[in-house]
């Protein structure tokens, strides 16, 4: 069964039956439902010609688990001076469930055992995953620092979850003409670190 985060996500864009979608960076956060191959094709298609814009700002997190709750301390660093934001929701790896899928002559079959990864589990609450959270403006060169907490006793994730197979995915948003797009984005494990993969 998927997490509660999980089935948000997928509600945003009306997909029925996730892992069945694809985020694209390129424009205002969007889910596009890619519920067979022909339009998951045409879908990175369409994304070519997005292709080759730069991100302005670099993620480097830090996060530790405290007594089940993720705590994690995020560092953002801007080339152009903007406005921007921030979110971040946990995926878990590994997880052993059933799948529905269709076989080669359209009929819905079930795959026993299957494998699931990158399966939103929980989320940073208080902030809509369109938007996130505010970071405010941050000048050309500047570093800011924010920390926060992923309590997992908030969720009702109807499924044991295995947190040594977690990761956090966190973006920023930056703001073009009033509406918000993904600028960048990393992952890291919720144990773990990662530094700026990203040049000023």
């Amino acid at each position: 069964a998927l997490a509660s985060t999980a089935i948000q996500f997928a509600q945003i864009a009306n997909i029925s039956s996730p892992p069945a979608g694809v985020i694209d960076l390129h424009y205002p956060f969007y889910l596009f439902p890619t519920t067979t191959q022909t339009r998951f094709n045409e879908k990175l298609s369409n994304s070519a010609s997005a292709r080759g814009r730069t991100a302005e700002t670099g993620i480097a997190i830090q996060s530790k688990v405290n007594n089940n709750d993720i705590d994690f301390t995020v560092k953002v660093k801007s080339s152009k001076s903007n406005e921007y934001r921030f979110f971040a929701f946990v995926v878990e790896d590994k997880i052993i469930h059933n799948q529905s899928s269709f076989d080669e002559t359209g009929n819905l079959i079930t795959i026993e055992n299957y494998e699931h990864n990158n399966v939103a589990t929980y989320m940073l609450e208080g902030a809509d995953p369109l938007t996130g959270v505010s970071l405010g403006n941050i000048q050309s060169g500047q570093e800011i620092s924010n920390k926060y907490t992923i309590k997992t006793s908030n969720f009702n994730t109807k499924r044991e979850v295995n947190l040594n197979n977690c990761r956090i995915i966190a973006y920023t948003l930056r703001s073009i003409d009033g509406k918000y797009y993904i600028d960048n984005v990393t992952n890291c494990h919720v144990n773990g670190s990662v530094p700026y993969k990203y040049k000023n």
